[in-house]
């Protein structure tokens, strides 16, 4: 018999995909901090859009701040998803392995509606890359992160309209986020196990996330 979650290791309430007024949220890091550790969680991963800042001066003892970002790749990179409702979208979470790390691979200052100006002048990548909104296009990307020290969360795969011939050819990711609260709260479809059970029918061996 196994084990999952055995009495004698230590576990940790963690959010891994989250926003703060660096981007489109609404508290500042430090308020998500004390938010976050007054409901008993432990580890934040701070993924504001498009933009990878590192918010370890955040990290002590009992709270750990995990540097990320979410970017998206669109259908059609120059529309709206707010305007274009049936346009598809692919939103994935880097996640850094080292707080440091903030270097933006595969960036595009398109997709950069959030940042406020005085933080675009500062943000570090490689070059503009031309994102390409297909499952060979996103699996490039994903490689691209994962070679440069990021875990590759695929996000609320529902809201974003994909479907089981877009996300199974997906490789390389990390982990799928199977509820995002924010959708729930939009009352949009904000479970998605079954995208999680289509992944691992396919033999690909990632974690579920549940974020909020």
């Amino acid at each position: 018999m196994k084990i999952l979650l055995s009495k004698d290791k230590n576990y940790y309430k963690a959010n891994l995909h989250c926003h703060t007024n660096c981007s489109d949220g609404f508290l500042t890091p430090e308020e998500i901090k004390k938010e976050y550790m007054d409901k008993g969680y432990s580890v934040v991963a701070f993924s504001d859009h498009e933009h990878l800042i590192n918010h370890s001066d955040l990290t002590d003892d009992k709270f750990l701040a995990l540097t990320a970002s979410e970017i998206a790749i669109k259908q059609f990179k120059d529309k709206s998803t707010l305007k274009v409702l049936d346009m598809k979208v692919c939103h994935l979470n880097f996640i850094s392995e080292k707080p440091d790390n903030v270097l933006n691979v595969c960036y595009n200052d398109v997709y950069d509606h959030f940042s406020k100006p005085e933080a675009r002048k500062n943000i570090k990548h490689t070059g503009i890359y031309e994102r390409e909104y297909s499952p060979k296009g996103i699996n490039e990307i994903i490689k691209i992160a994962s070679e440069n020290g990021f875990l590759v969360q695929y996000n609320h795969p529902y809201w974003s309209l994909e479907n089981y011939a877009d996300y199974s050819e997906y490789n390389g990711l990390w982990s799928v986020e199977i509820y995002n609260n924010c959708c729930e709260t939009n009352g949009e479809n904000s479970y998605c196990v079954a995208v999680y059970d289509d992944m691992l029918r396919k033999g690909k061996k990632i974690f579920a996330t549940m974020n909020d």
